[in-house]
């Protein structure tokens, strides 16, 4: 039910963000089990940042941050060529 509105707002020109999580593909026994809504194709994946709490001198990214493939949406056809 959440893709297909997803899917909607994307139709409607709006973008649509989440946390890409702390796990990347989230590897595991049955596969690649990615952090939802993040790994929806309806939605942008985006990484973390840390510092930047009080008195820090900046703000830098988060290494571990997730991101990856999915068993349960197919790779857009766009991206085939380079995975």
């Amino acid at each position: 039910r959440c893709d297909v509105e997803f899917s909607k707002a994307a139709a409607r020109g709006l973008t649509l963000m989440a946390a890409a999580g702390d796990s990347g593909a989230g590897c595991g026994i049955t596969g690649y089990v990615p952090t939802f809504p993040a790994s929806s194709p309806w939605i942008t994946a985006v990484g973390g940042l840390q510092g930047g709490e009080s008195g820090a001198a900046s703000e830098e990214i988060w290494p571990p941050g997730g991101g990856g493939f999915s068993n349960y949406f197919d790779r857009p056809t766009y991206q085939q060529a380079a995975v």
